[in-house]
């Protein structure tokens, strides 16, 4: 995980750590949305272990008002 943080930051990406929170967000600027429960970077795929699970992806100015209420909601948690 602290290989991952690293070259996200080297890409400006702030990566963000809250206990207790299943779901993984993206938010890109104010109109991208990706939300689900997928464990993007750890998942096992195949096998044993394997479970379905999703994330979308959602795009459109419209999204502006989720995506900051989201930001809120998990800075609030942050502190």
């Amino acid at each position: 995980m602290e290989a991952v943080e690293k070259a996200f930051s080297r890409i400006g990406v702030r990566l963000h750590k809250l206990p207790k929170l299943h779901s993984k967000i993206v938010a890109i600027d104010t109109d991208t949305l990706c939300i689900g429960s997928y464990n993007w970077l750890s998942a096992d795929r195949h096998g044993q272990y394997a479970r379905h699970e999703t994330s979308f992806v959602y795009r459109g100015r419209h999204l502006e008002e989720e995506i900051s209420t989201i930001v809120g909601s998990l800075r609030r948690r942050e502190a």
